[in-house]
C-alpha cells in the first residue's frame, strides 16, 4: 500500500510539473523580456535527478545574457541539501569568478582613457579568438560573421559575438564536429549547446567559456542559422554601426557601457545603450535613465 501510494503521489508530482511547465510555455514571451534585462552574472544550478524537464532550465539560461548552467549528477529538485558538497563547490568557484571580474571593471574616468580601454579589450578579444581558431573551425560549417561589440569597436565585457550562415537549415551534426574540435583547446573550460530551430530564433546555440591571455574568462556566443533567415539578426546591425558612430558618440556608449559594468546604471541591453545615444543624443548616466523612462523593454530592432 505505501509502495502504491509513493508511485501515486510521484504521478501527481509529475503531472503537477506538466501542468506549470505549459502555463510557464504561455508566458514564455514575457519571462523571455524579463531575463533580457539582467546584466549580472547568474549561476543556475540543476539536480541530474530532478523531475523538471532540463531543456526548460537551458531555455532560462539562454534567455539571460551572461549565465552559466551546472548539472549536479545524482541530486534532485534540492542539489543543496542532497549533494551539498558538489553544489557549495559550484557556488564558490563561480563567486571567485564575479569577485575576478569585479576587481578589473574599470571605474568610468576620463573620457580619453575610454577608447584606449576598448582598444585593448578588443585586441584580448581578436588574439584569443585568433588562438582558438573560431573562424577556421567554424568555416566549415557556413560563412562565419564577427557580430557585437568586439565587431564595433565597443568592447567592455569579455565577450565574443558570431553568427555563422549555412546553406539550408543549419547542421546539428557539422557544428557538433566544430565544436568537439575546439573543446579540445586547453583554453576551453566548457561548452553548452542548444537546439532552438524550432523556436523565433530559428537557429542553433552553442556558447564556449574559457580563458583569455589575461587570465580572465571570456564567453563566446554562436549562433548558426540559415543564410536566408527572415531575422532580425545581429549582422545586420554591424555595418550600419561601423558608418554611424562617430569619436564623440563611441565614448559616450562606452561610458554607459562601462557605467552599467560597474552598476552605476540599470541593467541595459546593449543595442539601447547604442540607440539611445546614436538616436536620443544621451551621454551621461542620468541622462539614460531619463531616457529610457520606467517602463523600459529590451529590443533588438526597431
Amino acid at each position: 500500500m505505501a509502495r502504491r501510494d509513493g508511485e501515486r503521489r510521484l504521478q501527481i508530482n509529475f503531472a503537477c510539473n506538466r501542468a506549470l511547465g505549459q502555463e510557464l510555455e504561455e508566458r514564455n514571451e514575457n519571462e523571455r523580456t524579463a531575463c533580457h534585462r539582467v546584466t549580472l552574472p547568474v549561476l543556475v544550478v540543476h539536480g541530474s535527478e530532478d523531475p523538471r524537464p532540463l531543456d526548460g532550465i537551458e531555455a532560462l539560461v539562454e534567455a539571460l545574457p551572461d549565465a552559466r548552467l551546472e548539472v549536479v549528477p545524482g541530486a534532485g529538485h534540492q542539489p543543496w541539501t542532497e549533494q551539498p558538497q558538489p553544489f557549495t563547490g559550484l557556488v564558490r568557484r563561480f563567486l571567485s569568478r564575479c569577485a575576478a571580474q569585479l576587481s578589473v571593471r574599470p571605474e568610468p574616468t576620463s573620457l580619453d582613457g575610454l577608447l584606449e580601454r576598448a582598444r585593448v579589450r578588443r585586441q584580448q578579444a581578436l588574439e584569443l579568438a585568433a588562438d582558438l581558431k573560431l573562424v577556421e573551425r567554424w568555416s566549415r560549417v557556413g560563412q562565419v560573421q564577427q557580430v557585437g561589440a568586439v565587431a564595433y569597436g565597443l568592447v567592455v565585457s569579455r565577450d565574443l559575438d558570431y553568427e555563422v550562415f549555412t546553406d539550408g537549415t543549419p547542421s546539428i551534426a557539422a557544428s557538433f564536429e566544430a565544436l568537439a574540435q575546439l573543446a579540445q583547446h586547453p583554453r576551453v573550460t566548457s561548452t553548452r549547446f542548444r537546439n532552438a530551430l524550432h523556436t523565433p530564433d530559428q537557429g542553433l546555440y552553442w556558447q564556449v567559456r574559457c580563458t583569455g591571455n589575461d587570465t580572465h574568462e571570456w564567453k563566446v556566443d554562436l549562433w548558426t542559422l540559415a543564410a536566408d533567415h527572415p531575422g532580425p539578426l545581429s549582422a545586420w546591425l554591424v555595418e550600419p554601426m561601423r558608418r554611424a558612430v562617430n569619436d564623440e558618440q563611441r565614448k559616450a556608449i562606452l561610458l554607459l557601457k562601462e557605467a552599467r559594468a560597474a552598476g552605476a546604471v540599470r541593467a541595459i541591453a546593449s543595442i539601447d545603450i547604442y540607440r539611445a545615444v546614436i538616436d536620443g543624443g544621451v551621454r551621461t548616466p542620468d541622462e539614460l535613465g531619463r531616457y529610457l523612462g520606467p517602463d523600459y523593454e529590451p529590443r533588438l530592432t526597431a
